[in-house]
C-alpha cells in the first residue's frame, strides 16, 4: 500500500509550484508554504494531494487487499473523509485478524502478525490521529479493547498515550486530563511492572498533565503533582532526565524572580531601556529572538510568534502586558569576532532592519553586544551565557507582576496562543 507514502512526494511537488514566485521564497530560497503549520499538514488536503490519493485508492480493490493492507486502505480513506469506507476496511482487518489461520500458504504469518489487543491499539491510534481526529469511532474500538481480558496492561498504556498525545496536540484539556487519569490508573493497578518497566510513559503523562493543571489550578498545584511522581522515582534511583527536567523546571524556574533584562540598542521603547525590564506591576512576555549566521532565519519561524504577539497585544496591551524581544549579536562574520571593528554596527543595523522592518515586531526590542569570546582549539570561537540565557530557559518566558517566571514554552504549535492567553489572564487576575 502506497498511497499514502506517495502524497508527501505529490506536496512537495504541488509546495514548488504554489510557492515559486512568492515574496517569501525569494527571501529564504526554500518551497515553504505561506501559513505553513506542520502539525495541521494533511497530505491529503494541500494542492493536488487529495486528487492523487483519490486516484490511488480507486486502483485498489479492498477485495485484493488483506492483514495490515486493510488498516493502511482505512487510513487513506479518513485522509479522504470516506469514513463509512474506513469502517468497514476496518472492521474487515479485525475479522481477519480473528479467523485467518496463521502461517499457512494461503495467509503468510506476516500479513496478520497482530493479535486482536494489537489491532485494536493501531486502529484506537489511526483514527485518533485522523484529521480532524475520529473521538467518538476511537473511543468505540478503545472500549473493545479494554474489554479484551488477554489485553495486556502495556497494551493499554499504549492506547492511552496515543490518546493523550492527539488530545494534548489539539488543545483539548479534558481529554488530556481523561487520559493522563486512566494511565495513572494503570499504574495504580500495576505498581510495581509500571515504574520498573515505564518510566518514560509515566513522566509522558506527567508531562502533559501538569501542563493542564498549571494553566487551569496554578503554580502550588503543578508542583506538588510534579513533586509527587519525583519521589517515586527518585526513591528508587529510577528518575528518567526528562523527570528530572521537569522537576528542575517547578523547583528552580517557576516561581523564580526574572533577571533584569541587558540591552545594549533599544528600540521602541519610550524610555531608551532606562527602566528595568521585566517591569515589576506588568505582566511581561519575554521572547528570545533566534541568533544565526548569515541570513537568520526561517521567516515563517519568525512571523508566526510575532501575529500571537499582535493578538496578545490587541487584547491585553491596555491593562499593561509587555512584549520584549531579546536579541543579541552572535558570529555572523565568519569565525572572525569582529575583526572589522565596523563589524557589530553592521550586524545590529542588519538585525534591526529584519525585525523592525520587515517584520514590523510589536513591543520592545533590544539587542545586547555579546564581547565576552574565547578561541578554541580548533579555531571557532565560543562566548560565556549570555544575559538572556541566564534565566530565561525557553524561547517565549512569561513573568507576572510580581517579577517571576509563571510560565515558558519553546515550540510554537497551534496551541501556543490559547495557552499563553490563559497563563496572561490568570497573572492578571480575570
Amino acid at each position: 500500500m502506497t498511497c499514502w507514502e506517495t502524497a508527501p512526494v505529490t506536496r512537495v511537488q504541488d509546495a514548488w509550484r504554489e510557492a515559486a514566485d512568492s515574496a517569501m521564497v525569494r527571501r529564504v530560497g526554500i518551497p515553504i508554504l505561506e501559513g505553513y503549520d506542520e502539525r495541521n499538514t494533511n497530505h491529503a488536503m494541500v494542492g493536488t494531494v487529495r486528487d492523487s490519493l483519490r486516484a490511488c485508492v480507486a486502483r485498489l480493490s479492498p477485495r485484493a487487499l488483506h492483514g495490515m493492507d486493510l488498516l493502511d486502505a482505512a487510513r487513506n480513506q479518513l485522509a479522504l473523509n470516506h469514513d463509512a469506507d474506513a469502517w468497514t476496511l476496518t472492521q474487515q482487518f479485525l475479522k481477519e485478524v480473528d479467523q485467518a489461520p496463521k502461517g499457512t500458504k494461503t495467509a503468510p504469518a506476516s500479513v496478520f502478525a497482530v493479535d486482536r489487543p494489537w489491532a485494536l491499539l493501531m486502529s484506537v491510534s489511526d483514527y485518533a490521529a485522523a484529521t480532524p481526529p475520529r473521538w467518538e469511532t476511537a473511543d468505540r474500538l478503545m472500549k473493545d479493547l479494554e474489554r479484551l481480558p488477554q489485553a495486556s496492561a502495556e497494551i493499554r498504556l499504549s492506547a492511552h498515550l496515543a490518546l493523550m498525545g492527539v488530545a494534548r496536540e489539539e488543545g483539548n484539556d479534558p481529554r488530556v486530563m481523561q487520559e493522563s487519569g486512566a494511565i495513572y490508573a494503570l499504574w495504580a493497578a500495576n505498581k510495581k511492572s509500571m515504574e520498573t518497566d515505564h518510566a518514560l510513559e509515566l513522566t509522558m503523562a506527567t508531562v502533559s498533565r501538569t501542563n493542564v493543571v498549571l494553566r487551569q489550578q496554578g503554580f502550588v498545584a503543578a508542583k506538588r503533582l510534579v513533586d509527587s511522581v519525583y519521589t517515586i522515582f527518585a526513591a528508587q534511583g529510577r528518575v528518567i532526565q526528562w523527570l528530572e527536567g521537569l522537576h528542575f523546571l517547578y523547583s528552580d524556574v517557576y516561581g523564580k524572580v526574572a533577571p533584569p533584562i541587558q540591552g545594549t540598542w533599544w528600540y521602541q521603547a519610550s524610555d531608551s531601556g532606562r527602566i528595568q525590564r521585566p517591569t515589576r506591576g506588568k505582566v511581561t512576555v519575554v521572547y528570545k529572538a533566534p541568533v544565526g549566521r548569515g541570513s537568520p532565519f526561517s521567516d515563517n519561524y519568525v512571523s508566526r510568534y510575532y501575529q500571537v504577539f499582535r493578538t496578545l497585544l490587541e487584547r491585553y496591551g491596555a491593562r499593561g502586558l509587555e512584549i520584549v524581544t531579546a536579541d543579541e549579536t552572535g558570529r555572523m562574520f565568519l569565525d572572525s569576532v569582529y575583526s572589522d571593528p565596523a563589524a557589530p554596527a553592521a550586524e545590529v543595523e542588519r538585525r534591526r532592519r529584519y525585525f523592525l522592518d520587515v517584520h514590523a515586531i510589536p513591543g520592545i526590542y533590544t539587542i545586547y553586544h555579546v564581547t565576552d569570546w574565547r578561541q578554541l582549539v580548533d579555531g571557532h570561537w565560543l562566548h560565556k551565557p549570555s544575559p538572556r540565557d541566564v534565566g530565561y530557559y525557553f524561547t517565549v518566558t512569561l513573568v507576572d507582576q510580581r517579577g517571576r517566571v509563571i510560565y515558558g514554552a519553546d515550540q510554537h504549535n497551534s496551541n501556543f496562543l490559547k495557552e499563553l492567553d490563559q497563563m496572561i489572564t490568570r497573572a492578571l487576575g480575570t
